[in-house]
């Protein structure tokens, strides 16, 4: 498995089943999909196990927040590379082929982003570096 990513959800049903389709229709690598829906009552998960079988679903029954639901996708995530996604993204044909690419043939960086850019069709991955601090969060599903 190239790539995970990574979605946390909270009613947002219709944005999110988008975001699910274009990772899944634009990305060439082997991938998963791992979305950690926090108590959601608009039927996203229901939406997810039928039109969308193959995304992993960590269905919270109460909102924990963005950080402890990203943290539950990623100790879920099985990827070389890991995505962690909003649910507004829409991603396009070869972005995430294109930053992996990226990080393969850069083997010191540490984390990449996309440059969005108002206009421009293409996203160039730019380098970043942090340091991440775990999180305080409890389990939750």
């Amino acid at each position: 498995m190239e790539l995970s990513v990574i979605i946390v959800n909270w009613n947002n049903r219709d944005m999110l089943s988008r975001c699910v389709r274009a990772v899944d229709h634009n990305t060439l690598s082997p991938h998963e999909i791992i979305v950690v829906d926090n108590g959601s009552v608009d039927d996203s998960v229901g939406m997810l196990k039928r039109n969308f079988p193959m995304v992993q679903v960590i269905a919270n029954r109460e909102n924990f927040g963005f950080t402890c639901a990203s943290n539950q996708g990623l100790r879920k995530a099985q990827g070389e590379f890991l995505l962690l996604l909003n649910n507004d993204a829409f991603v396009g044909p070869g972005a995430l082929d294109t930053l992996i690419r990226f990080l393969r043939a850069n083997p010191a960086a540490g984390a990449a982003i996309s440059a969005l850019r108002p206009g421009v069709r293409s996203r160039v991955p730019q380098r970043m570096h942090t340091n991440l601090a775990p999180s305080g969060c409890s389990e939750a599903s």
